[in-house]
């Protein structure tokens, strides 16, 4: 008869111990030089397919974004594009200029780095968690009670600290600091609340995998407290209600439909 290793037991760290090991993580990649310089050939009187498709050439995130964009069953072509310079033709200079704000974008990405944090500045504790997360033990905690056992602090906590550390905007503090309570949060409520919503329904609908294994209900993601944000009853709770309702029942188509869209982007 076999049983499971169980990794060694490792302390919990102190506040003052994680931001010092924090100091050693790698900072997250800026595509800032890449994003002015596009805007700005995008921008101007001339412009020309090759020097838009010579930038987007630069970051491999944007270029598998374009491809996958213009392949999409949105433009329904018959012969795949492969070539960035093609892709730039197809979708136009409309469609390939950046929004001014993608905050909300950037936000629902890093909502959840103090995970990748923890594993690059505390792996050991990061394999405990995770390890621990399959025993019988860690049936009764929910990861985020796991992780202040073992760490200390939860990757929320965590995240909020590396972002602040590189001083990322407070609004992407904030979301990764109260993604799962956004009653908490004094500033930027509505995008935090946003980013809890738009986190239990990719959960609930089992797209990725977060390490976070725990079922998330029909019910769960109704009653998330975000909702009494993005929605808050004022003066007339009657139209308040109508509206999350009618939030809800679109969600839900859009998450439907969801499985459709992504295998056509894939």
């Amino acid at each position: 008869m076999t049983t499971e290793a169980v990794p060694p037991a490792v302390p919990p760290l102190t506040r003052e111990q994680v931001e010092n090991r924090l100091k050693y993580c790698p900072r997250l990649p800026s595509l800032s030089t890449i994003n002015s310089a596009l805007r700005e050939l995008l921008g101007a009187d001339q412009r020309y397919t090759s020097q838009v498709a010579e930038i987007i050439r630069r970051d491999p995130s944007l270029t598998a974004r374009l491809l996958r964009l213009v392949n999409s069953v949105y433009y329904g072509l018959s012969t795949p594009v492969n070539n960035i310079e093609e892709a730039v033709f197809y979708l136009g200079v409309r469609q390939i200029r950046m929004p001014t704000d993608e905050s909300d974008y950037v936000a629902g990405l890093i909502h959840d780095v103090g995970k990748i944090a923890m594993a690059a500045a505390c792996p050991e504790h990061f394999e405990a968690v995770y390890h621990a997360h399959g025993s019988s033990r860690s049936a009764v905690l929910n990861p985020l009670q796991q992780e202040r056992r073992v760490l200390g602090m939860d990757h929320s906590e965590l995240g909020a600290l590396y972002l602040r550390s590189h001083n990322l905007p407070d609004a992407l503090v904030e979301v990764a600091r109260y993604h799962h309570q956004p009653e908490l949060s004094s500033h930027h409520t509505q995008l935090v609340a946003a980013v809890q919503i738009a986190d239990l329904l990719v959960r609930h609908a089992g797209i990725g995998n977060s390490g976070n294994a725990t079922p998330v209900t029909n019910e769960d993601w109704l009653n998330a407290s975000g909702w009494s944000i993005l929605f808050p009853e004022r003066t007339d709770p009657e139209q308040a209600q109508s509206e999350k309702a009618l939030a809800q029942t679109s969600l839900k188509r859009s998450l439907d439909r969801l499985p459709t869209i992504l295998e056509g982007l894939v």
